[in-house]
């Protein structure tokens, strides 16, 4: 019985607690493990190494630094001279065109003073010129060397229908009638586009009426510049507007007249004037 129950259970293999103790006292002193603690320092000695190749290359980079403001600085000192001579240069082209513009200035106010006066006596010839001009318009109009264009009338004469001598327009009877426009107020006249001047005459050439020597054809036109509201009843209160009344109603000629609100009167060309003077030892 006694052996049988040996070999049921066999020595107890539990291990004493000073087996355990010691286990646990070898794990607290040795953490990790011996390859962990190998890889550890072969890593810090790694940075080792590498923390003093960086300080190397910064010691390189100061001191080409230090070359490079060398090289800059020795060339700063050769190129001062130079400098020195460009900046005195500018500095006498700076006075140079600083008395330039001042000659300049002077010239500009003495052309002004110029201008100013040149521009007093324009005034002055201005004003002379348009004086005279005005005199000129004035002379031309009453000599009748210009046209003249304005409100006025046209007066149409022709000799009587029948070929009745009494009905024939003469002319006495156009100067009659010229002499009553200008007295109504007439600014200029013309007949049959022959401008009529203080030197025009209107006289019988043969068969035909001439003005200003030229031959005149009927009708006659007569155009007389002036105010249409005033000249018609002027010109019929004249002893010219007055007979040519008469020969329209006693002799049948052909008078009309009608007001025009523009009318053109055309110039004339001046003629010469020719004297005659006694020759000298003649007298």
């Amino acid at each position: 019985m006694t052996d049988e129950k040996s070999e049921r259970h066999p020595a107890d293999t539990r291990r004493t607690p000073d087996a355990t103790m010691s286990l646990l006292n070898e794990l607290m002193t040795h953490t990790m493990d011996e390859g962990y603690t190998e890889a550890a320092t072969r890593k810090r000695d790694d940075q080792s190494s590498g923390n003093g190749g960086g300080g190397a290359m910064a010691a390189a980079v100061l001191a080409m630094f230090g070359v490079l403001v060398a090289v800059a600085f020795i060339e700063t000192e050769r190129a001062a001279p130079a400098d020195a001579e460009e900046r005195s240069q500018l500095i006498e082209r700076v006075d140079v065109e600083s008395a330039r513009v001042e000659q300049l200035r002077e010239s500009v106010a003495t052309l002004q003073e110029d201008v100013s006066t040149l521009q007093g006596d324009l005034a002055s010839v201005t004003g002379s010129s348009n004086d005279l001009n005005a005199r000129i318009q004035e002379l031309s109009m009453r000599y009748g060397t210009e046209p003249v264009s304005g409100p006025g009338m046209v007066i149409t004469v022709d000799d009587a229908s029948g070929g009745d001598p009494t009905g024939e327009v003469l002319d006495t009877d156009l100067q009659a009638l010229v002499s009553g426009l200008w007295a109504a107020g007439a600014e200029a006249v013309s007949i049959n586009d022959q401008r009529i001047t203080s030197t025009t005459s209107i006289r019988t050439a043969g068969a035909a009426i001439n003005v200003n020597t030229r031959s005149l054809t009927r009708p006659y036109v007569i155009r007389a510049i002036g105010n249409p509201a005033t000249l018609p009843a002027r010109l019929a209160e004249t002893p010219g507007g007055e007979a040519m009344w008469e020969l329209r109603i006693n002799a049948g000629v052909r008078y009309e007249n009608e007001v025009a609100t523009e009318i053109t009167v055309p110039g004339r060309s001046m003629s010469r004037l020719r004297y005659a003077d006694v020759p000298k030892g003649s007298e």
